[in-house]
């Protein structure tokens, strides 16, 4: 699809280059602000507004695209750019690269380099940036995960792989201990609902380590046989495959569970 939108720009079909592109997208040219243009033009009008003013500063510009680099986050394409200045006349034909993103299929964002290697920099950032927002999406959905618990004691399957692994530590229900797929998960939670009366799990804090998540809990209800309370401090080690769960792993030393995942307290 990149290679379709730089075919699209090099043969000046601004509408072309639009279809394959997000409404919202981002584009950032490397010569927009040193042509008395923006840093930074948004949406379908702002890409038009920049090719208006090319239009006006280069007779032709032209990219040839050498090498494309995808790393599952953004799109860097290594190449020359070669053009002719309408006013000066001068020609240019140097190293020139591209990042962009994808959303949907579609370009959402670009940005222009002269330096192959300030591209691949900017294409690290986009990854971080990426990689941030997941972390807190899976904050949120585990924040989610607990609220729909403690509200029904029920577990949607939908939040689990179909191969997720569920370990309990040995004073927790009693049960098997390590539990496999959707069925074993469901299973060794309902052993705990069968040993322990308002059973409830709160979430205190939250530490994001990679596709791994540290959830500080307090475990609180009361026995069935003996009615004795307990409220106790627990650490759960969650780890997600795309929007799913695919481990999660429960220790009663929260020290440990941080070791489990390379963190420390």
């Amino acid at each position: 699809m990149i290679r379709k939108a730089i075919d699209a720009f090099n043969s000046g079909d601004v509408e072309q280059m639009l279809a394959l592109s997000d409404d919202e997208l981002e584009w950032r040219p490397m010569f927009g602000a040193a042509t008395g243009g923006a840093t930074a033009y948004h949406g379908h009008s702002g890409f038009r507004e920049y090719w208006r003013g090319t239009q006006e500063i280069w007779e032709f510009f032209h990219f040839d695209p050498e090498q494309f680099v995808d790393d599952g986050n953004s799109i860097v394409v290594i190449g020359r750019g070669s053009g002719r200045s309408k006013g000066s006349g001068i020609e240019i034909d140097q190293p020139f690269a591209m990042v962009w993103k994808v959303r949907a299929g579609k370009a959402a964002f670009g940005q222009t380099f002269t330096d192959p290697d300030e591209a691949r920099v900017a294409a690290g950032r986009l990854a971080e940036e990426r990689g941030s927002a997941a972390l807190t999406q899976n904050v949120e959905r585990l924040r989610a995960f607990y609220n729909a618990f403690n509200a029904s004691k029920l577990i949607d399957p939908e939040w689990l792989t179909s191969d997720v692994e569920f370990k309990q530590p040995d004073e927790l229900g009693g049960g098997e201990g390590v539990y496999h797929r959707r069925d074993g998960f469901a299973r060794g939670v309902q052993e705990l609902l069968d040993v322990f009366e308002d059973f409830r799990a709160d979430p205190e804090e939250f530490f994001d380590a990679g596709a791994y998540v540290v959830v500080y809990v307090r475990l609180r209800g009361h026995a069935k046989v003996s009615g004795v309370p307990f409220d106790d401090p627990y650490a759960y080690v969650a780890r997600f495959r795309g929007e799913q769960i695919d481990l999660w792993h429960a220790y009663s030393d929260r020290t440990e569970a941080l070791k489990a995942v390379g963190l420390e307290e």
